[in-house]
């Protein structure tokens, strides 16, 4: 099993916030760069401190952010 992080989902809660990348970093003590960077994918394995910040910022849960993509062979467990 793979998670990636999403930074088409963190764009569109941003944007769904009305929250710009300025203040979103100023929030989580980032750079808007580094926000934006996320956003792109040029940036994609940003720490759960991070992403645990930004999740408390936009009112969501950090999972919000993550792709999770099975690969043949995981285990499933309910």
């Amino acid at each position: 099993m793979e998670a990636n992080f999403d930074g088409k989902k963190l764009r569109e809660v941003r944007k769904s916030r009305d929250l710009s990348q300025v203040s979103l970093a100023s929030q989580a003590g980032s750079s808007d760069h580094y926000i934006r960077d996320l956003e792109t994918g040029r940036k994609s394995n940003p720490s759960a401190q991070v992403v645990c910040k930004i999740s408390y910022i936009l009112g969501v849960s950090m999972d919000t952010f993550m792709r999770i993509e099975r690969e043949e062979g995981d285990m499933v467990f309910k």
